[in-house]
């Protein structure tokens, strides 16, 4: 992600920026969006270089996620959508993206119990991933339960490390 513009979709307190700034991959530019008030203000208070951040909710408004980003990121913000919702918020923010839409989700039926979260067959979401396009990655090896997918455009390049 480095010298990319980043989209952080449901960024919560910006823990992404703060992941990514630790590890010296300094986005271009991030911009936040995130409709719980107070993790927004959490967000804000921190000041992070080239951050913008947004109290906004992308799914009630999802013009909010065509800000001209290179790398669209749905971290953790997809959990309570039902499977409909769900669909409609990856293809809006594949095709928002300039690069590369990447996003995880409970991949696991027992991470996903409480009543709010909803879980997502992994084969399935990989099925789905791959209508948006051929380049597909998934990685499922990190965290029991977790999965995360990277969507990228069609000769956009696939730098992993970046």
């Amino acid at each position: 992600m480095r010298q990319r513009r980043v989209l952080d979709a449901g960024c919560g307190r910006a823990d992404l920026l703060d992941f990514l700034l630790e590890r010296e991959m300094k986005p271009a530019d991030y911009i936040g969006i995130e409709a719980v008030e107070e993790l927004a203000a959490a967000a804000m208070r921190k000041r992070l270089p080239r951050a913008q951040i947004v109290h906004g909710d992308f799914v009630r408004d999802p013009q909010r996620l065509a800000v001209g980003a290179d790398v669209v990121v749905f971290s953790g913000s997809l959990n309570t959508l039902d499977a409909g919702q769900f669909r409609l918020s990856l293809q809006q923010g594949f095709e928002t993206a300039g690069e590369v839409l990447v996003f995880n989700f409970l991949a696991a039926a027992h991470i996903a119990s409480a009543e709010w979260l909803t879980w997502h067959r992994p084969a399935n979401v990989l099925e789905m991933a791959r209508n948006f396009s051929s380049e597909v990655r998934m990685l499922d090896d990190y965290l029991d339960g977790d999965c995360t997918i990277a969507v990228w455009k069609r000769g956009a390049t696939q730098g992993r490390a970046d």
